[in-house]
């Protein structure tokens, strides 16, 4: 097994954000940030949606409604009593993006902390067994 060959899944993620940022915002990268760019995306995609999906097979749904319309569309008798799960709030959102982005440009930074350790190790050794013996002058 080779080292880092598990950065390939990295590089399709990478991929992946592009192209999503591409052909979901409003196909410009430089302005994929923007409030505009991304609302004129969402705007596309959903009429995107709505003309490939037939209308008894689409549920538009805004989480905030809660389960009673997604129950209802699935056709379930038995409507989960308990809260609706908010797991992907603004917060947690930035969280995994830092956390991806700390992971994606930060692994160029531990073969250099391992070999700057190694080189303190070594160095340490050297000093400790390999010293030229002090000449006592009286």
């Amino acid at each position: 097994m080779r080292p880092f060959n598990w950065l390939g899944c990295f590089q399709r993620l990478n991929k992946f954000l592009i192209d999503y940022i591409k052909f979901t915002g409003c196909g410009d990268r430089q302005r994929y940030p923007e409030v505009e760019c991304l609302a004129q995306g969402y705007v596309e995609h959903v009429a995107k949606v709505k003309a490939a999906v037939p209308a008894n097979r689409l549920l538009i749904f805004n989480v905030k409604e809660g389960w009673e319309p997604l129950c209802k569309f699935l056709n379930l008798r038995n409507c989960p009593t308990t809260p609706f799960p908010r797991v992907n709030d603004r917060a947690a959102a930035k969280t995994a993006a830092a956390m991806l982005s700390a992971i994606a440009h930060g692994w160029m930074l531990f073969p250099l902390l391992v070999f700057l350790l190694l080189y303190a190790i070594l160095r340490c050794l050297h000093r400790a067994f390999f010293r030229p013996p002090r000449s006592h002058q009286d």
